[in-house]
């Protein structure tokens, strides 16, 4: 066994007994050259090691997700923190000014509602957004669009469509394009961060 994937490989299996959700993709980058010989370990390890016992977050938040409900407002409940809170504790890690708050908040309000590609979101993101419901990026990143719940994310008609949309989506639509920036305004630091605009 080469050292980097040995040390890596104890690493991942110490943040596994632990209880944690250790991404398996983020070590296999760190290894480099030793990405396979440490893909073998771990799915050796993963296979022989018993499951950790979930503790009762995980459990909600499971639950939450295999309901097609939002990971994020589950985990944000659970530590009895509210949306702007979070807001908050965004700005000040990732250095947005006051004035871009209500911004920052529309789209941490479209992160929780699961209307952003989580591809195009900066990590700072993610990082600040850990920090500030007390997870690990790893338990994050386990959450991702539950099964088939982005089927019922669509908000407008399709054009030649025959089947106008719900009551409901209709207002959040029409919501959400209130709150959306002016299309003229140029991207800024915070469009930037959640990948939006350019």
């Amino acid at each position: 066994m080469s050292d980097p994937a040995g040390r890596l490989f104890d690493d991942f299996a110490a943040s596994w007994a632990r209880g944690e959700m250790p991404d398996a993709r983020e070590y296999l980058e760190q290894a480099g050259e030793g990405a396979e010989e440490l893909a073998g370990l771990i799915d050796a390890y993963l296979v022989a090691a018993p499951a950790p016992e979930p503790d009762e977050q995980t459990v909600s938040v499971m639950a939450a997700w295999m309901a097609g409900d939002s990971p994020l407002v589950e985990m944000r409940r659970a530590g009895g923190l509210s949306r702007a809170s979070v807001v908050d504790a965004l700005a000040v890690a990732l250095g947005i000014a006051a004035a871009k708050k209500p911004k920052l908040g529309l789209y941490y309000h479209r992160l929780e509602a699961g209307l952003l590609d989580l591809g195009a979101i900066n990590d700072r993101v993610f990082d600040a957004l850990a920090d500030a419901l007390g997870t690990t990026r790893s338990r994050l990143a386990a959450f991702g669009p539950a099964p088939d719940a982005a089927e019922g994310l669509v908000f407008h008609r399709a054009p030649g469509s025959e089947e106008p949309p719900s009551d409901a989506r209709t207002a959040l639509y029409a919501r959400l394009e209130m709150l959306s920036p002016a299309p003229s305004d140029p991207p800024d630091e915070v469009d930037r961060l959640f990948g939006v605009g350019g």
